[in-house]
């Protein structure tokens, strides 16, 4: 939460004074059920949740936008890998969350702030309805393993 705070701090004023910017934490909504045998690591993700919706109404004014996005699957990643996570077939390729980011920092901050997405929401709303080329290998699995949802984290 520290980094997150501090590095926002930091780049805020370069944002005023360009007379907008987005800033873009890697965090799940305020809503997610609870997370067993995951609650560092869970206080610290709301925590970043709680700092982005701050800097939304605290720059709001500032035509600076502050969001937050969660995978909706694993993303193939080296911490998700040396973590041991699944396996491939339940991870999606780190394109879905590009695809996702390059979305959202094509609206206009004014507009679009202090919400926090998922990466098949903001994708869809552009229109993305098949994923299935994100999957690592090619297809989805029979049994989606989710991190986010109805049932809580990685279910």
């Amino acid at each position: 939460v520290r980094a997150s705070t501090l590095t926002s701090a930091a780049a805020i004023p370069h944002m005023r004074k360009n007379g907008w910017g987005h800033i873009l934490m890697f965090s799940p909504e305020l809503h997610t059920s609870a997370s067993p045998n995951m609650a560092p690591y869970m206080s610290t993700k709301l925590g970043m949740t709680r700092v982005a919706l701050s800097i939304a109404v605290e720059n709001a004014s500032d035509n600076i936008a502050a969001n937050t996005i969660w995978p909706v699957t694993m993303i193939d990643t080296a911490a998700v890998r040396n973590n041991g996570l699944g396996d491939e077939t339940q991870w999606r390729t780190p394109e879905i969350i590009c695809d996702a980011v390059s979305e959202l920092f094509s609206r206009d901050p004014a507009v679009c702030t202090g919400n926090s997405f998922t990466d098949e929401q903001i994708l869809g709303e552009i229109g993305v309805t098949d994923f299935d080329h994100y999957w690592v290998t090619g297809t989805p699995p029979e049994h989606i393993m989710t991190i986010v949802g109805e049932h809580g984290v990685m279910r």
